[in-house]
């Protein structure tokens, strides 16, 4: 993840030992070069991480392992970096190694529980394709920190592996079973009554809300976001009615009315000239389970002119868990259409990475509590970077939901997070709306630059 890099090397400190010692040296088994043992014994006496330049085009970058106030050793790393933002960004990238790699040490913390937990799924998504793939795609750094973690537990990949999901099982303290809605439920005969009749009386609206491009910095999906129109409450939100709807079986159909109304509205928007567009749409776990649901969304997409590589289908992480054997097969079933699987809310739930990978999905979606205080708590951030850093090992893109300030916006572009959403940028529009944004865009040129000035 860090470019570049010449040498590297982790030194720990050894059990009942005051000296901190080599570990894992890149290359392998080469001799640790004077300049980074300086550094290191810098990072050590100062704790904190440092850089030492031997030539003008060569940095020597040190940062300590630490959790609270103990030091358990220092990563070092030689790179080329010739001008002061990439060295910057080396710095930041190494600290959050550090960081990640002391909780992992330190991992029976009472206070960093949630976020260790989904530090060591992290952690056993390696572990696990290692064991699983001869060859490992892993940065060699991230390898090393992971073989220097292991000798210094003093246990084997197998015996950590089985640690790691303990210790994430009592941290995150899951419980059995799962909601398809988050928040409070509308409830009472009034609600039933208004749902009963939604579709017959067309009650149910789509807005959309954009999702932001990093590398063009323009609109790349909208997602559709499903709402009732109440005779007495007004526009109420899916979470609101949702958990009514189930309860009265209406999933099935509602997910139908979401998914053809989302398709007709794309085709309207590529036949105004944005071709390469693409639809989000959120189904139930009742939907994504049903056993016709490829037929369905290839008969849907094809129905309305629309390519299956635009349409992108979110799920939660709890549906992806009720059934891992069946979801995993639906999943593949539908990547080989072409359709894209986004996991909603992560974060929030199992966390894990490995599971995601094994599913093939294509994409996560960092939960919106973990985006609202990335430039206010610093574990927050960490957390943070490292989901996104290891997202992007495992082949997944990262879209950050949201963001809702400039500050938040540059700490994910620095982290190189493929898309945004959030109020920044727009907030949930109705459909007409939606398509004058898109037009304006289009005139304008991207939006990412327009929040940006905004802000």
């Amino acid at each position: 993840m860090i470019g570049g890099i010449s040498h590297a090397v982790v030194l720990m400190q050894a059990r009942d030992a005051l000296d901190f010692t080599p570990q894992a040296t890149v290359p392998a088994a080469s001799n640790t070069p004077p300049e980074l043992l300086a550094t290191a014994r810098d990072a050590v006496r100062r704790g904190q991480p440092v850089v030492h330049r031997p030539t003008e085009s060569r940095a020597v970058i040190a940062s300590p392992v630490m959790t609270d106030s103990r030091m358990h050793g220092v990563v070092v790393i030689a790179t080329e970096q010739h001008d002061e933002p990439d060295c910057v960004a080396a710095i930041e990238q190494l600290r959050s190694g550090c960081t990640w790699l002391g909780m992992l040490i330190q991992r029976e913390t009472e206070s960093a529980k949630h976020y260790l937990a989904t530090m060591l799924e992290m952690a056993a998504m390696f572990l696990e394709s290692r064991q699983a793939q001869q060859d490992d795609p892993a940065d060699p750094v991230v390898t090393r920190l992971i073989d220097a973690l292991q000798d210094h537990m003093g246990t084997d990949a197998s015996t950590l592996l089985k640690q790691i999901h303990d210790t994430v099982h009592h941290a995150r303290g899951l419980e059995s079973g799962s909601s398809t809605a988050r928040g409070p439920a509308a409830r009472g005969d009034e609600l039933s009554d208004c749902l009963s009749s939604a579709l017959e009386k067309n009650r149910f609206v789509l807005h959309y809300q954009p999702k932001v491009n990093l590398a063009t910095g323009r609109i790349a999906c909208m997602e559709a976001l499903l709402r009732l129109e109440h005779p007495r409450h007004g526009l109420l939100p899916a979470y609101r009615f949702l958990p009514a709807a189930e309860q009265q079986g209406l999933m099935q159909d509602i997910d139908d009315w979401v998914l053809r109304s989302a398709c007709r509205q794309l085709q309207s928007w590529q036949e105004n000239g944005h071709e390469n567009l693409s639809v989000a749409v959120n189904l139930s776990a009742t939907g994504f389970m049903q056993p016709h649901l490829v037929r369905q969304l290839l008969g849907v997409t094809c129905g309305h002119g629309i390519r299956p590589d635009n349409l992108e289908i979110e799920v939660t992480e709890s549906t992806l868990m009720d059934n891992i054997d069946t979801t995993a097969g639906v999943i593949r079933a539908l990547r080989e259409t072409g359709i894209r699987i986004s996991v909603d809310d992560f974060g929030t739930g199992y966390s894990s990475l490995n599971y995601l990978q094994r599913f093939a999905v294509s994409s996560i979606k960092i939960d919106r509590s973990f985006v609202q205080q990335i430039t206010t708590d610093t574990d927050i951030a960490t957390i943070v970077r490292g989901i996104i850093a290891m997202a992007h090992a495992a082949r997944l893109g990262v879209i950050a939901e949201g963001v809702e300030t400039a500050a938040q916006l540059a700490f994910l572009r620095r982290l190189q997070c493929d898309q945004f959403q959030g109020y920044l940028f727009s907030k949930p529009l109705a459909a007409d709306a939606a398509g004058r944004l898109l037009a304006l865009e289009a005139t304008r040129g991207s939006l990412l630059d327009s929040a940006e000035q905004a802000s």
